[in-house]
């Protein structure tokens, strides 16, 4: 378990296009830390979309509905690495460095943006278990309060989870065994090139 610290005020940032505000959840829990011995880091930044199945109306719950903290971001990751990627991908440290709610409207419930560092040796491990993982681990892990109250009530809700940040340069980092995530990423992705910081 990565040490929890408060979040540093100086460390470099990719800034992002999305209109989001800190949530009280993010505020209240630190950042997950890693000290890393790579001096070659990626920033990856992940939106968990939450859609309602039967069209443009808010669950039961979305009110009661809470952001999820950092710790329990890094532990659905942790959860949903092993099975894609055994032993070693549930071992791969990385980063939880912000969570922010990004509110929406239609059928999308509510967005929830995160920033992942990682070592850039390590991103095809985190781009794809963000890519590949099922929609209910999401749900479950992150929204359990929402998928409850609204699967009780007859509104079923799907999660689903982009990449951005650095997807523009991740078909480079993606390995043989994983090169069938390449349609995948074609078509759940969009490209954005960012400037990463120079660490």
């Amino acid at each position: 378990m990565p040490d929890r610290a408060k979040a540093p005020g100086s460390d470099p940032v990719p800034s992002s296009t999305a209109k989001a505000t800190p949530s009280d959840s993010s505020r209240q829990n630190a950042p997950i830390r890693h000290a890393f011995t790579s001096s070659r880091l990626a920033y990856l930044q992940a939106s968990f979309s939450v859609v309602a199945l039967l069209g443009p109306h808010s669950p039961a719950g979305k009110r009661d509905a809470e952001v999820p903290s950092a710790l329990a971001v890094w532990e659905a990751v942790q959860r949903a690495a092993v099975p894609l990627h055994g032993a070693t991908g549930g071992s791969v440290p990385f980063d939880v460095v912000d969570v922010r709610l990004v509110e929406e409207g239609g059928p999308v419930v509510m967005r929830v943006q995160v920033l992942f560092r990682i070592a850039r040796e390590h991103v095809d491990i985190l781009s794809t278990t963000l890519l590949a993982a099922d929609s209910n681990l999401w749900a479950q892990s992150l929204f359990p309060s929402l998928a409850s109250s609204s699967s009780s009530a007859g509104s079923p809700i799907l999660v689903r989870c982009t990449v951005q940040g650095a997807s523009a340069h991740l078909e480079r980092y993606l390995s043989d065994s994983n090169a069938w995530m390449a349609s995948l990423l074609a078509s759940t992705s969009t490209p954005a090139p960012v400037a990463l910081p120079n660490r």
